[in-house]
């Protein structure tokens, strides 16, 4: 410890300080944190020097220490402000907007409104700058802007972390992303992302958006903090999400299934349900191996085996008709798949239509 305890009490009792410049303590940051976390007083920010009072990192102190007294707070800023630089004041309402809701009094929300201006101001400006660009090249290097960030503010980190938080926020909460769903496109299983390492997927894949604030974040890895939480969350819920989809996607595809037999009118009643069966059993059985998917689950039609209906017998089979269902079972399969609307396969069966077909009857062997 810098300076024992007797001394803090000293000085905070108004003792003699031997072998002590007062003035110098005063303007110690080290001391007069001591002594306001000692006596928890928040006036002994008058006993510090004027030097103090402008250091930023005094102030960011205090503005925590004390975020719950406005008026206090208010009362610290407007002094730092007087004599402010513009980056100082920036760099000043940063530091408000970390701490204080923009509608604790109406100073502080001047401060928050003035701050989100000023970064949009700045987001727009880089925005048409690298629209002003013919070469591709330059406009990826300019990309969110964030290098341009580096270079204007390069002696302040507190800038420099504002932007590349919002820079952030925009990347993953902006554009309705869905980061749950990211990952699970981006990796078969949760195995691949934990290898991987989470750190390295974030860097990578802000590195598509900027690559100057890719490689601040390589660096300042605390700011993927929240972001690493969020993923391990995911990652516990990795498998059940699989299930979900999983299901959510084989009901489209059996809704489908049934709409575009009732819009052919052509299967009726047990016929219709065992066809589908031995249709989506056989034509789609390595989808349902590779997920181990149940087709129980689908409800009481679904409940014999094919072993149980090996004995029936197709009669009047309309070979057309069957060639469509069964092209229309394969087209379906491509959603599961590939994603692909479904409703685009069921015009692109509709356009090829081959007209009525023939009800298929189901007999069972004598």
């Amino acid at each position: 410890m810098k300076y024992d305890i007797e001394l803090i009490a000293n000085y905070i009792d108004g003792d003699e300080l031997i072998g002590y410049d007062i003035e110098e303590l005063e303007n110690d940051i080290d001391f007069m944190i001591m002594v306001i976390n000692a006596c928890n007083d928040k006036r002994m920010y008058n006993m510090c020097s004027d030097s103090l009072k402008r250091n930023l990192v005094f102030i960011e102190y205090l503005i925590n220490k004390f975020h719950n007294d406005v008026a206090f707070i208010e009362m610290i800023s407007e002094e730092f402000m007087k004599n402010a630089s513009e980056q100082e004041k920036l760099e000043l309402e940063i530091i408000l907007s970390k701490y204080l809701k923009y509608d604790s009094s109406d100073v502080i929300m001047a401060y928050g409104l003035s701050l989100w201006t000023f970064y949009l101001h700045k987001m727009i400006t880089y925005e048409l700058c690298r629209n002003t660009f013919t070469d591709e090249y330059d406009k990826e290097m300019l990309a969110m802007g964030f290098g341009l960030i580096l270079d204007e503010y390069k002696d302040s980190d507190i800038i420099k972390e504002y932007f590349a938080k919002n820079m952030l926020k925009e990347i993953f909460n902006g554009n309705d992303l869905n980061l749950e769903k990211l990952l699970h496109q981006r990796f078969r299983n949760k195995k691949k992302l934990v290898n991987m390492g989470i750190n390295e997927f974030l860097i990578k894949y802000i590195s598509e958006y900027d690559d100057c604030l890719s490689g601040y974040v390589a660096v300042h890895v605390d700011l993927l903090t929240d972001l690493n939480h969020k993923i391990v969350q995911i990652i516990m819920r990795w498998n059940k999400y699989e299930m979900a989809k999983e299901r959510e996607k084989m009901e489209i595809i059996l809704e489908e299934i049934d709409k575009f037999c009732i819009d052919n009118m052509f299967f009726v009643g047990l016929e219709l349900e065992l066809l589908k069966y031995i249709l989506i059993k056989f034509n789609l059985k390595e989808m349902f191996l590779r997920n181990n998917f149940d087709l129980n689950y689908f409800g009481e039609s679904f409940y014999k085996s094919f072993d149980d209906i090996k004995d029936l017998n197709i009669s009047q089979l309309n070979l057309e008709m069957f060639g469509k269902f069964k092209k229309f079972i394969d087209l379906i399969a491509s959603v599961y798949y590939y994603g692909v609307v479904p409703d685009d396969y069921i015009e692109e069966v509709k356009e090829n239509d081959v007209g009525d077909g023939k009800i298929l009857k189901f007999e069972q062997k004598k």
